[in-house]
């Protein structure tokens, strides 16, 4: 199987961390990437794309899912998880309009996110 490579984007250090931690004790995924606001990913991943960003709304330059839409833009083939605190039915509707693979909610346990990736690689929205 083929290793699937991953950026994360949130401002908030401990969430990235428990994410890296979660996704390096499984070997079929590889964390690329850490970044804190959405112009350094963007910038990362114009000269060496991933498979899948796990993406925070919140984050600094995502202001109107601007970095979500630019993902797409640049490579339409990559995966993008929205993991947010916000659980209107607005965001949700927004993240799907703007090419979001899949929407987790920060209240779920992070030790589901290996599936969630799973489900996002197959085309299966989350």
């Amino acid at each position: 199987m083929k290793l699937i490579r991953i950026a994360i984007a949130d401002d908030h250090s401990v969430v990235t961390e428990g994410l890296r931690i979660i996704l390096k004790a499984d070997p079929r995924f590889r964390v690329e990437y850490i970044f804190s606001n959405g112009q350094d990913l963007l910038a990362a991943i114009e000269k060496k794309p991933v498979d899948l960003v796990i993406l925070d709304i919140d984050i600094p330059g995502n202001e109107d899912f601007a970095v979500l839409k630019k993902i797409k833009q640049m490579n339409p083939s990559s995966k993008v998880i929205i993991f947010s605190m916000l659980s209107g039915m607005q965001y949700f509707f927004d993240a799907r309009k703007f090419g979001a693979d899949s929407y987790v909610l920060k209240t779920e346990s992070v030790t589901f996110i290996p599936s969630v990736i799973m489900f996002a690689m197959k085309g299966e929205f989350y």
